[in-house]
């Protein structure tokens, strides 16, 4: 697409500097991926595809939420007399070290 540049004279209009080419790409792509992944969350939620637990990309379910739910484990081992232990991973660098054939055949 292109579009007038603001501020000019109107006879440069006439000429290609008046004027600036955009793309509209980057912006039908947003588009398509917030209405496959609208898709994609109806779907994981209607057919129970991801356990209550699970807290990340989800709606209505913050870090308060996940801090508030490991101290509620916590407190009910406590009364239980027992102990609770806990295990966290970061697997943001997972997917550059992934074997992606596998992946795609996983998935």
């Amino acid at each position: 697409m292109v579009l007038q540049k603001p501020g000019k004279q109107p006879t440069a209009y006439q000429t290609v500097g008046g004027y600036r080419p955009i793309a509209l790409l980057p912006t039908l792509a947003k588009v398509i991926e917030a209405i496959v992944a609208r898709r994609i969350t109806w779907a994981a939620k209607a057919y129970g595809l991801l356990p209550d637990e699970q807290i990340g990309n989800r709606a209505h379910r913050s870090t308060e939420l996940a801090i508030w739910l490991v101290v509620a484990q916590v407190y009910e081992a406590w009364r239980q007399k027992t102990s609770a232990s806990l295990l966290q991973l970061d697997i943001t660098g997972a997917f550059d070290t992934i074997n992606h054939t596998r992946l795609l055949a996983t998935l």
